[in-house]
């Protein structure tokens, strides 16, 4: 996939993030012990590039709040279980 643009890189970081939570029911991306999202909203070391990712989301708190919104997106049209 070419990234066509910042916003578009955004969505694919999403969407890697995501992909537990689109295939296997009840499963929370943010919390699945084996994505990357940890290794860059945490302080742990890591090999990510999470300075890279951090300023492309223009700080950790808009990053998170990125996932989070399109997480109830993606609940609105059904895609992920609401685990409400």
């Amino acid at each position: 996939v070419e990234v066509q643009s910042e916003e578009h890189l955004k969505f694919l970081i999403f969407y890697i993030h995501s992909n537990p939570q689109k295939h296997f029911s009840n499963c929370d991306f943010r919390k699945y012990p084996y994505s990357s999202y940890h290794a860059i909203c945490s302080g742990k070391n890591s090999r990510i590039n999470r300075d890279f990712v951090v300023k492309l989301f223009e700080g950790r708190d808009n990053l998170i709040e990125f996932h989070d919104q399109m997480t109830e997106y993606k609940k609105s049209l059904g895609v992920f279980e609401d685990d409400d």
